[in-house]
């Protein structure tokens, strides 16, 4: 049976193989991750873990923490959430790294994003307190379409960074155990 996941690689057979071998490495990693994700849900899911893990901090005890954007609690990386302060659904923005940040549940389901606090510590990081500028970066409604090729250079640059992190968790806990 010739399944989505084929189907969009028969062209590129050289991605397609690095494509599955990154799934499937996640996969291994990553047991809840189901077992024929398109190439869109591998970026994401990749890509709210490179968030997850290059801006938060590797804490005393040698985990990755990440504190929320909005209430600016700290929080262990497996309970923070990836937030789009522009809609996932516009490709423009989906994957930039100024449109995502860590923010906990709270402030991500709850209080719906929080977009007022959220928008106005953009404006502070980003932009050192011009909030003209930080709401303007958001204003170009251009439609951008993401071809296979280039989700998979994302999610190798991604992956690759992900794996830099976790190599140095490691070996923090290695000189910790001697």
């Amino acid at each position: 049976m010739i399944t989505k996941f084929d189907k969009a690689f028969w062209k590129y057979e050289l991605l397609h193989n690095k494509f599955y071998t990154i799934a499937l490495e996640y996969k291994n990693k990553n047991p809840t991750f189901k077992s024929n994700p398109t190439i869109k849900e591998l970026a994401d899911r990749i890509y709210s873990e490179y968030i997850r893990k290059t801006k938060g901090y590797i804490s005393s005890l040698n985990e990755v923490v990440c504190e929320c954007i909005t209430c600016n609690k700290k929080y262990p990386r497996y309970e923070i959430q990836n937030w789009h302060y522009h809609k996932r659904a516009d490709l423009k923005y989906r994957f930039m790294d100024n449109n995502n940040r860590p923010q906990c549940y709270r402030c991500n389901c709850i209080l719906w994003g929080n977009y007022i606090s959220y928008t106005v510590a953009i404006a502070d990081k980003l932009f050192k307190g011009n909030l003209k500028k930080a709401i303007a970066m958001y204003q170009d409604k251009e439609i951008k379409q993401i071809k296979d090729y280039e989700y998979i250079e994302m999610i190798e640059k991604w992956y690759k960074k992900i794996q830099e992190v976790q190599t140095t968790i490691d070996k923090n806990k290695q000189a910790l155990s001697l």
